[in-house]
């Protein structure tokens, strides 16, 4: 097998917001590469519009969901008012990303970077995930772990630093939740 396909007929979900895509393309990319030795080719498609197919690779996918999605401060706003549950969203976002991460290889360091600059480092995010649900930020903070130990980011020093100091700050928050 050379390679792998899966298609979406709405753009209302992508690859990053439920497991089954990572599942589905994802464990068919890694048994491939697992009984093969190397990893397929692997698409998304969407025909969500018919007259308008699309084809890109999962890597040209994943990027661009990070950059028209991710990346874009509405999507978050529109998280910040589901509260508990928005930050929980922000959390699975780094399960799905590092799931696409192992099974397919096709995040890159950048994405990772941008996960922990944008909802781990900000401070007014950070804040917010504190009041909210301190317990999604430390599943992220051991998503982004997982990720390094893994060899699957390369991550800087002075990151690895930072997000060392942002996991005492929210087990700091868990006790005093869990000590009242």
């Amino acid at each position: 097998m050379d390679v792998t396909v899966k298609n979406h007929n709405s753009r209302a979900v992508d690859m990053l917001d439920m497991d089954d895509d990572m599942d589905s393309l994802g464990g068919f990319n890694a048994a491939v590469e697992g009984i093969r030795g190397r990893k397929p080719v692997s698409f998304m498609g969407d025909s969500s519009d018919m007259q308008n197919l699309k084809l890109r690779t999962a890597g040209e996918e994943i990027r661009s969901i990070y950059r028209s999605k991710v990346d874009n401060p509405k999507w978050l706003e529109g998280l910040k008012r589901h509260g508990f549950a928005g930050a929980k969203e922000i959390s699975k976002l780094f399960d799905f990303t590092l799931g696409w991460s192992g099974t397919s290889g096709i995040v890159d360091d950048w994405m990772y970077d941008d996960l922990a600059e944008r909802f781990v480092l900000d401070e007014t995010v950070r804040e917010w995930i504190k009041d909210e649900n301190p317990y999604a930020m430390v599943d992220m903070l051991r998503k982004l772990d997982e990720a390094i130990e893994r060899g699957l980011w390369d991550a800087s020093d002075d990151m690895k630093e930072k997000l060392k100091e942002v996991y005492m700050e929210f087990e700091e928050r868990i006790e005093e939740i869990t000590d009242r």
